[in-house]
């Protein structure tokens, strides 16, 4: 079989005063419309980048015509110290040298996709002190050490997704914006696990193995925006199980409970800023009057295809900003919808039509009656849809209000 290596090389813009520059002997070489320099170079069964490129290449992709690349053994670097990236995907790369990357400090993106890496040494990066992407997703990766990712001092994008890993090391990261561990094996999030990662925004954990948060787990995200924990397999959701996450608004948990598992009273409490929660595709089949405690900021709760027959009257009263709740394919026998600040336009107006037509599902009144020596009188329970806006209709329950007013709607 011939293997083909076609490295594509861009260096600097030429200028006319600028002295042409060399055109290694194997390659083509040609400017493209933005007066950008490229060299099109091939040879046969190489187990190394030749020697020949241009001092002045910035960016290069190995192109590779055959699937296989089994000479490429490892990474030798010395030709391209003014490299700003290198994307070296599908190269079957099994084993990284220690210091491989040591001669292009000014490196900023490097991308070792698809690989077959399956170990990083303290040494793998080592120089790569400025930068700012690594892509390591759909490799082998088992473990890390601890000081793998101590050369970087900028890094702010790390794609880890799609690999084995069960052990995960991030001190040194104090810059680091995004983190995408999604597709691996993690089990159990122990306390500060992300400790050190203060910049980080966007944190992706789903479809893994998680069965844990321990308390503290989440210590030192000061600026956590947006988490994924969806595709996990938890027990379920302890007290403050969030806790140091104020800055959250996006929150996506599918977390696969067991039947009959429940979210523990004040699991949500310390996200107190939360916009968004998606608990769709789960297996809950209560929620309790402090389930949703401390979600006072709440916009959207997503609540489809659950297990959930009955709802607590008071389950929904943390609530003071709700605008979207989706209660779709579960198994509700009742449904309170008591104590909310309904706005009674357009919107409301499928919630109208599904009152009256399940009236019992959504009751107007239910009566308690005394059991057995408990001779107190019976006690009624009102579950008003009092509107709260528009002003034509505050204080009308939404059941109330005639077709004329949703005519127009769409």
């Amino acid at each position: 079989m011939i293997l083909r290596l076609l490295p594509f090389i861009k260096a600097p813009p030429h200028s006319l005063n600028a002295a042409e520059p060399k055109c290694p002997t194997t390659c083509l070489c040609s400017y493209d419309y933005n007066e950008d320099y490229s060299f099109f170079c091939s040879s046969r069964n190489p187990s190394r980048i030749p020697d020949l490129l241009p001092k002045n290449a910035r960016d290069l992709w190995p192109y590779l015509q055959q699937v296989h690349l089994g000479h490429y053994k490892s990474l030798t670097c010395s030709w391209a110290s003014n490299l700003r990236r290198l994307f070296l995907q599908h190269k079957d790369i099994t084993p990284i040298d220690d210091n491989s990357f040591s001669d292009i400090q000014d490196l900023l993106e490097l991308d070792l996709r698809f690989n077959k890496l399956s170990q990083l040494s303290a040494r793998s990066f080592t120089g790569l002190k400025n930068l700012s992407d690594l892509l390591l997703a759909k490799n082998l990766l088992q473990t890390l050490s601890s000081e793998t990712f101590s050369p970087f001092q900028k890094l702010q994008w790390l794609d880890l997704s799609d690999n084995q890993l069960t052990i995960r090391v991030f001190k040194d990261l104090q810059f680091l914006e995004e983190l995408n561990l999604s597709y691996n094996k993690l089990r159990t999030l122990v306390e500060r696990v992300f400790e050190g990662l203060g910049q980080l925004e966007f944190l992706s954990l789903n479809n893994n193995n998680i069965q844990e948060i321990r308390p503290g787990a989440f210590t030192g995200l000061f600026s956590m925006a947006v988490m994924n924990l969806s595709g996990n397999c938890f027990r379920t959701l302890y007290d403050h199980s969030f806790r140091g996450l104020e800055k959250l608004h996006s929150l996506h948990v599918r977390l696969f409970l067991q039947r009959n598992t429940v979210i523990d009273d004040n699991s949500f409490s310390d996200i107190q800023d939360l916009l968004e929660l998606d608990l769709r595709f789960n297996k809950l089949s209560q929620l309790s009057a402090r389930s949703f405690t401390g979600l006072k900021n709440l916009s959207d709760l997503l609540l489809a295809k659950n297990l959930l027959q009955t709802l607590s009257s008071e389950t929904f009263s943390p609530f003071q900003k709700l605008q979207w709740l989706d209660l779709s394919d579960n198994q509700l026998t009742i449904l309170w919808l008591l104590r909310n600040h309904w706005d009674c336009s357009c919107s409301l107006k499928d919630l109208r039509d599904f009152c009256l037509k399940n009236a019992t599902i959504v009751p107007r009144v239910v009566q308690s009656v005394s059991e057995g020596y408990d001779t107190s009188p019976p006690s009624y329970i009102y579950n008003n849809v009092t509107c709260a806006t528009p002003s034509q209709v505050v204080g009308k329950d939404l059941r109330d209000l005639n077709d004329e007013r949703f005519a127009q709607c769409p």
